[in-house]
């Protein structure tokens, strides 16, 4: 039930694209480099193993370098990966969700800015420490890296 709801939230807030008369979502509260982040990822051009595949930069393995249970594309990374659930697992407990909850998201979140910029931050720290793994080789480790996000 959490992994619908999260599911539902993040496309709401995240990866649903805009109207085509919309430019862009621009948000006040956020820094420059974490709105290019949001317009790569609702134009799904992140640049996840199976999109330079797609553009003919081959490598290895397309799969996800943290959990290896799929192929690496912007919903995966995201919301699939082991790291990406663990972090959407910390912020839900701290908004005192459930998996037990029936929540309608659309409703409960409309308008609220607040909850936007923190799935935002949410899914851009995602992207950084996926990128340290992948760059760095650093192991994911949940307490040490939420307290030395900078």
């Amino acid at each position: 039930m959490a992994s619908q709801i999260l599911t539902k939230l993040i496309d709401a807030k995240l990866l649903t694209v805009p109207a085509a008369h919309q430019d862009s979502l621009r948000n006040k509260l956020l820094p420059k480099k974490i709105e290019v982040f949001v317009w790569r990822a609702r134009k799904r051009i992140l640049p996840t193993l199976i999109e330079l595949n797609k553009r003919g930069i081959y490598l290895n393995s397309v799969r996800c370098a943290i959990c290896d249970e799929d192929v690496e594309c912007v919903d995966h990374s995201l919301l699939k990966c082991k790291l990406a659930k663990d972090i959407w697992e910390r912020v839900f407990k701290w908004w005192n969700f459930t998996s037990d909850d029936n929540l309608d998201i659309e409703n409960r979140f409309a308008g609220n800015h607040i909850c936007a910029v923190v799935c935002i931050i949410s899914s851009y720290f995602i992207w950084r420490n996926r990128n340290l793994k992948f760059f760095k080789n650093k192991c994911w480790n949940g307490s040490v890296a939420l307290t030395k996000y900078k």
